[in-house]
């Protein structure tokens, strides 16, 4: 991701990963949740409930 950011960052304003830093690191947890829970889904094969046909 440093190699993009140097390479691309100053098109969108950002020249070092400190400020991807600042954003990504507090919201960490709740990425690692939501991919730990698609990594379970797919690999115990659970099936998502349709709330509206049971």
């Amino acid at each position: 991701m440093g190699v993009l950011v140097r390479k691309y960052g100053s098109v969108y304003g950002l020249d070092t990963m400190r400020i991807v830093n600042k954003v990504v690191t507090p919201k960490s947890g709740l990425l690692r949740i939501y991919f730990d829970r698609a990594y379970q889904v797919r690999k115990n094969g659970i099936q998502e409930v349709d709330s509206d046909t049971g």
